[in-house]
């Protein structure tokens, strides 16, 4: 905690950012001199006036000791993620598209996780999102584009728009839901690995019959052409 006195006035600046406080800051620049009164103002709320009042020193203090609080991370309770069900896996794919500054309260209500305090909630983000990273890995066949031709359109395509994200989920909850409105639901409390393994396999299935359909023709073709050079 940091104490500046202007004219007998005592203004403290504190290094534990609350939530709302962080989200705030994300449109600002830590590099930039220029945004610094914005950024202090945003954690304390002292009007700019009296910030431009602060020394280059005093401003310079105040930046670096927001910066560390809002770099810091302080652990707490989390849910088990793997108990985490379907539509709340799908629900926070949607609210990390739209950037943590927008979604965060957002992102922890799903994950049953009750703080004010950016550091703590972007510790269990973190964790979260960790966690979700090793189940694109584990599931890579099923998220993946197959066609190594593709790889690098994928790599340098624009990045999906939040509505587009929502829509890709819907549609797969009403392809697994066999497309009945009534099934959706029952679709969003299976758990997470669960409605995975199911997608995973079946794509597995199709694949296998893709291929057999594939060297299926290739006989044909290989037949017709034996045939015709009789």
């Amino acid at each position: 905690m940091l104490t500046i006195t202007i004219d007998t006035t005592k203004y403290t600046i504190t290094s534990e950012p609350t939530i709302e406080q962080w989200m705030s800051l994300m449109k600002y620049e830590f590099e930039e001199e220029q945004h610094w009164p914005h950024i202090i103002k945003a954690i304390t709320g002292i009007p700019l006036d009296i910030i431009a009042q602060f020394t280059h020193e005093q401003t310079k203090l105040a930046v670096i000791m927001i910066a560390t609080g809002v770099s810091s991370r302080k652990p707490m309770d989390i849910v088990d993620f793997n108990a985490l069900t379907f539509g709340h896996w799908i629900d926070i794919e949607y609210y990390l598209s739209m950037g943590l500054e927008k979604s965060m309260r957002l992102i922890l209500d799903r994950l049953d996780a009750q703080t004010d305090s950016a550091q703590e909630a972007l510790w269990i983000i973190e964790k979260y999102t960790a966690w979700r990273e090793n189940i694109y890995k584990q599931y890579s066949g099923l998220f993946s584009i197959e066609d190594p031709d593709t790889k690098e359109l994928e790599a340098n395509a624009p990045k999906q728009t939040p509505t587009q994200i929502a829509k890709a989920w819907y549609n797969i909850l009403v392809d697994l839901s066999g497309e009945s409105v009534l099934h959706i639901e029952a679709v969003t409390k299976l758990g997470i690995k669960e409605a995975l393994n199911f997608m995973a396999n079946r794509k597995e299935r199709e694949l296998a019959k893709q291929q057999q359909q594939r060297e299926q023709k290739q006989r044909q073709k290989t037949n017709g052409i034996q045939r015709s050079s009789r």
